[in-house]
C-alpha cells in the first residue's frame, strides 16, 4: 500500500476518486485540486516552501498522477 501523502498515492487516490464517479450518472465532470507544484509558505509541514502535490511538475512535465 502507498504511504499517504507520496506520488503511489496520489495517483490511486485519484484513480479511485474517477473510478467512484464514473458510476454517478450525476457527475458531470472533476477537477483536480492542483494542477501543479506549486511555491507555497515555508513551514514544519512544507519543508522548502513547495506543495508537490499537484499532477504535473512547476516546470509542467507530467507525474504519474496526471
Amino acid at each position: 500500500m502507498p504511504k499517504m501523502f507520496k506520488k503511489e498515492y496520489q495517483e490511486d487516490f485519484i484513480k479511485a476518486y474517477l473510478d467512484v464517479a464514473d458510476k454517478k450518472d450525476f457527475v458531470a465532470g472533476m477537477h483536480v485540486y492542483a494542477f501543479s507544484d506549486f511555491k507555497t509558505g515555508q513551514d514544519i509541514i512544507r519543508f522548502g516552501g513547495i506543495n508537490d502535490g499537484g499532477v504535473y511538475m512547476r516546470d509542467r512535465k507530467p507525474q504519474a498522477a496526471a
